[in-house]
């Protein structure tokens, strides 16, 4: 089977029965090395994409660093960007950096700094801070020791160069690779549940904003308002909550107000100089399906680097950047009962797990689930032998995508080798 790939323009060089996803087959679940299954597992089917992953490379990028620094005296942002944005010049860098106060905004005076560098060679940042610290006269420091105050990390898919295809199949590829990351990925829930960070998606052209499970009241007189089911928990059992994300739009979870915001994109713009609001052309043969996440200290708050054990420079240049896959860029794959069509009669709205999915991907299946597990143990709209009322564990009923993580994986540990001096 495969599913349509959604657009909010699709494109006209393409014809629309030829813009599906890549082909998905359905097996029994059986776990690696003749392993019982988890009772949570037991009789499921597991529903796996077929796609040759080796027809990508995958790269890991910092996409922009930021380093806090505090000077004896008083000084104008913008002088301070003069200063460090010469001695980039002097180091014969390509990199562009822009310089705020500590809460991140423009026009700032002070002694507090935050230097944002975009796209950031390692073998320049120590030179750079040194030259900064020797010209302000910061004493008691060593440039190992200044604090991270934020990093963005990206993880780019792009079919191979060597690869004999034409533009157009090109796109395509980019376009599944993009719909699988978005399919398959499920960030850590304690960071989708915060307020305003579910996932959702818009663009620049396109105003409005779609997560991809919308809040929506159970119907008067429904199954699950009389139960008593409300809030998020009602939404997921509710099939017209689910929107499937656009692959013209970013998907994002997260939020800039808050230290986390990943998100998924088609990458075919650049925005090199953080200090502009216009997003450059990309050249095609740099055009990627790309999933980024910016981790930030919060002002005065510790925040999401120190968290993972980023405090200092010293810690980023041996950091282990395979680390933070788990809690950010996990993929699992979906189980079904069945073939995933049947509809639960108990709640009466029509949803089943294989359109969840369609719509949703994983993070929306596995909301379904946990949905389903608290209708069963905390109404009477199911037996009280149900199925559904077994405990679910951190993965619920999503079993890991070992091909995709792996992948993801040896760019991260590739990344860890550019950034270990």
């Amino acid at each position: 089977m495969t599913f349509p790939l959604k657009f909010t323009k699709p494109p006209t060089d393409i014809p629309s029965k030829a813009l599906t996803s890549v082909p998905y087959f359905l097996e029994r679940y059986c776990p690696t090395g003749g392993r019982k299954p988890q009772p949570v597992l037991a009789g499921r089917s597991v529903l796996s994409p077929k796609i040759e992953l080796n027809d990508y490379n995958c790269t890991a990028v910092v996409d922009w660093l930021e380093v806090s620094l505090e000077t004896p005296g008083v000084h104008q942002a913008v002088n301070v960007h003069r200063f460090l944005n010469s001695k980039l010049k002097d180091l014969g860098s390509n990199c562009t950096l822009h310089v705020s106060g500590p809460e991140r905004k423009s026009g700032y005076r002070g002694s507090y700094f935050i230097v944002r560098i975009q796209q950031p060679n390692p073998r320049d940042v120590v030179p750079l801070f040194q030259s900064a610290i020797l010209y302000y006269k910061i004493e008691d420091t060593c440039v190992r020791c200044l604090p991270v105050s934020g990093i963005e990390i990206s993880v780019d898919f792009k079919a191979r160069a060597n690869g004999n295809w034409s533009r157009s199949e090109r796109d395509l590829k980019r376009w599944q690779i993009q719909d699988l990351l978005l399919r398959h990925l499920r960030v850590a829930p304690n960071l989708t549940e915060l307020q305003k960070c579910s996932p959702r998606f818009f663009g620049s052209k396109h105003k409005q904003v779609e997560f991809v499970v919308r809040q929506t009241i159970p119907k008067l007189g429904s199954k699950l308002a009389s139960a008593g089911i409300r809030d998020k928990s009602a939404s997921a059992l509710i099939l017209s909550a689910y929107h499937p994300p656009q692959l013209d739009m970013t998907y994002y979870v997260g939020s800039n107000q808050q230290s986390v915001l990943l998100r998924i994109m088609d990458k075919t713009s650049d925005r090199r100089d953080p200090g502009k609001s216009v997003a450059g052309k990309l050249p095609e043969n740099h055009w990627r399906a790309r999933i980024e996440v910016s981790l930030l200290e919060e002002n005065g708050l510790f925040g999401i680097p120190r968290a993972l054990g980023i405090h200092s420079l010293q810690d980023l240049f041996r950091y282990k950047f395979r680390e933070i896959r788990k809690l950010i860029f996990e993929f699992y794959l979906p189980t079904f009962e069945g073939d995933g069509t049947a509809k639960f009669h108990e709640i009466g709205t029509g949803v089943f797990e294989l359109e969840t999915f369609r719509r949703g991907g994983v993070y929306g299946l596995d909301r379904l689930h946990r949905s389903l597990t608290l209708a069963a143990t905390q109404t009477e709209l199911f037996d009280e032998n149900s199925y559904h009322t077994q405990k679910l564990g951190k993965k619920g009923r999503l079993v890991s995508y070992p091909n995709l993580n792996r992948k993801v994986d040896r760019a991260l540990k590739a990344l860890e080798t550019q950034w270990t001096t």
